[in-house]
């Protein structure tokens, strides 16, 4: 399978080992959740999933956003992410109850828009409350430059409330992206 292939090093599992670490410090708790990315990774969401009531997917690619409601609604050509939730869980030491773990995170997510971090309210037409934590995956996919990159930070920072926390995670100084 695609999450046993020789890239996953490091595109899936070091930084999914990093998320875990950060997330199962119990430090980042909240009700409500934003995933901001240009990518189709329920591994992170699994993660995500553990301390926040309600997640909103908000991403770039409009096949990205396709497949995630194929996986959500359980639809029958919805990508297989079996092998990745049971590493995930394997990470947090409860590899038995992966498929428990899964089904609470399809019902975690309130939400799935499209987003364009280019704009100043990044979700517009959509208002969503600011959330707790944001979670950003590989925003600099979307950005031409360090310029873009800024501009781009500053918008999705609106959609934090004041004393919440950002976790991003990059692709910089990967030796593997495809």
């Amino acid at each position: 399978t695609l999450f046993r292939s020789g890239f996953v090093d490091d595109t899936l599992k070091l930084p999914l080992k990093h998320l875990a670490k950060i997330f199962k410090s119990g430090i980042l708790k909240g009700d409500t959740l934003i995933k901001l990315g240009y990518s189709f990774l329920v591994p992170h969401l699994l993660i995500l999933s553990a301390d926040f009531n309600k997640i909103i997917v908000a991403d770039g690619i409009e096949k990205s956003i396709e497949e995630l409601k194929k996986w959500v609604e359980k639809a029958p050509d919805a990508f297989d992410w079996t092998d990745a939730i049971k590493f995930m869980c394997e990470l947090e030491g409860d590899s038995e109850h992966w498929n428990e773990k899964q089904e609470i995170l399809r019902r975690s997510i309130q939400q799935i828009v499209k987003c364009d971090v280019m704009q100043s309210n990044p979700l517009s037409p959509i208002s969503v409350p600011q959330a707790d934590c944001l979670f950003i995956a590989y925003l600099e996919t979307a950005c031409l430059d360090i310029q873009t990159l800024c501009t781009a930070l500053k918008n999705v920072s609106s959609l934090l409330k004041t004393g919440s926390y950002l976790v991003m995670m990059s692709i910089f100084g990967c030796t593997f992206y495809m």
